[in-house]
């Protein structure tokens, strides 16, 4: 059993305390995770990953798709420490610990079955249920004969007093894929704030992830490795519409060591008592044309990432470029740029990130092209972006512009990171969410451990 505790600070919850030492008393033994559960958007393993790249690791790739399997992420970090040797005794050290963190969350004792509860401060970004006093968060994961799991993900908030099922599921291994079936947490897009899909809120369906780099067909192979994401669902609500079908899709391509590129892209489709199936709807579907029909509404995503090296200090750019149609590429964009730096020392590994984000006058980098309102994140047949009232797209809400500074900190020795965070956000009057204009911050020490063995 290992409890970690997730701490902001503000709060006391007696509430969540005592949920806390029920989950220890129901579950007494010990236990490990399995292999092809997926993780959560916010596990610490994709930060860490990101990081990882930024320094120009052997085998540390980009995860623009958040809502792959721990088999992923435990084969990665095998890569990546199988060719650390000649990056020195600090980096060795440094991924030896937390190679075995994961290892211990990834089923590597020969144990079928693992539990884990996490109790938090304050709210958690993460969390579709928010809490201004605590959380509580239990994990489930039973290995299966055929080699899936099934897992289970709940959290209950202090501020709302009720239990919200954030992930359960099987998950079966398809040769280097993997196949979930169930309610999936997935974020698309670079960033701390995706444009199209922040994870925040499960999707009821099934969907599908490479568990490891492939190369695409015939002359594509040199556009280098790749990984693919397919989501589909038929039970998604709308504002408007009270069943719809979903679809989501993300391809990202490495044509060099430097450089990676996405694609990505949600549809909410095909909505009861909306247009119906035609070739015509279904042709403009798949070529993002169907400005403001009522047969479909999605969002996407461009993305470049570059990595640098200045005077000895690796660090990363990156470049987004968000769009519901083809023409608001140009006439309407949603903006992201953004640099990560990271620094390697004999404590920890630290990340320096800035970041902006923008829908608007200050998205627009094309002087030249019309400029047209294309009403983000709303649709007047699908209504806005939302599931449940939770935005699936940016927090920021659409039209606005925020400026967030991070500072994040993994530690050697022991499993802890640390990070603060610093945003100035402004939201226009045709933002989905109430216009704001504030500046503000939050700091958060996480994954301290206390383990029971028996």
């Amino acid at each position: 059993m290992r409890v970690k505790c997730g701490m902001r600070v503000r709060g006391w919850i007696p509430l969540a305390l005592a949920l806390l030492v029920a989950f220890l008393v129901a579950i007494p033994h010990p236990l490990a995770s399995q292999d092809h559960r997926p993780l959560s958007p916010d596990h610490w393993s994709y930060g860490l990953r990101e990081a990882l790249h930024a320094l120009g690791l052997s085998g540390a790739t980009l995860p623009l798709i958040r809502g792959s399997s721990m088999a992923a992420h435990l084969r990665e970090m095998e890569l990546v420490e199988g060719g650390a040797a000649e990056g020195g005794e600090t980096l060795e050290q440094f991924l030896k610990g937390w190679a075995a963190r994961l290892g211990e969350e990834g089923g590597r004792e020969g144990q079928t079955l693992y539990g884990e509860a996490t109790l938090g401060w304050e709210d958690d970004p993460s969390l579709p249920a928010l809490s201004d006093e605590g959380y509580l968060r239990a994990l489930v994961s039973q290995e299966l004969p055929w080699g899936g799991s099934l897992w289970a993900d709940g959290v209950l908030a202090q501020e709302s007093g009720n239990p919200v099922l954030r992930s359960a599921g099987l998950s079966f291994p398809a040769g280097p894929f993997d196949l979930f079936l169930g309610r999936v947490p997935v974020a698309l897009g670079q960033g701390g704030d995706p444009f199209i899909l922040n994870g925040r809120k499960g999707l009821d369906g099934a969907f599908l992830d490479s568990r490891e780099p492939f190369r695409l067909p015939g002359f594509l192979q040199g556009l280098g490795p790749a990984h693919l994401h397919l989501g589909f669902s038929p039970l998604i609500s709308t504002p408007t519409a009270s069943s719809a079908w979903w679809g989501s899709f993300g391809l990202t391509l490495s044509p060099h060591p430097r450089v990676d590129l996405g694609l990505l892209r949600t549809v909410r489709f095909a909505g009861e008592g909306l247009d119906g199936w035609s070739l015509g709807n279904v042709a403009g579907l798949l070529t993002a044309t169907g400005e403001d029909n009522s047969f479909d509404d999605s969002q996407g995503e461009l993305a470049l990432r570059v990595r640098w090296d200045l005077l000895g200090q690796p660090f990363s750019t990156y470049l987004s470029l968000g769009f519901e149609d083809k023409a608001t590429v140009y006439e309407d964009p949603g903006l992201m740029v953004g640099v990560l730096a990271p620094f390697l020392r004999p404590e920890a590994l630290y990340t320096a990130r800035y970041e902006f984000l923008a829908f608007g006058s200050k998205a627009r980098w094309c002087s030249s092209c019309p400029r047209e309102f294309h009403a983000w994140y709303r649709h007047p047949a699908f209504g806005d972006y939302l599931l449940d009232g939770i935005p699936l797209g940016a927090m920021l809400g659409g039209y606005g512009a925020s400026h967030m500074g991070r500072l994040e900190g993994w530690f050697s020795g022991k499993p802890i990171r640390a990070w603060a965070e610093f945003q100035h956000l402004s939201r226009g009057g045709r933002n989905l969410r109430r216009p704001i204009d504030r500046i503000g911050g939050a700091a958060q020490l996480g994954y301290v451990e206390v383990e029971t063995r028996s």
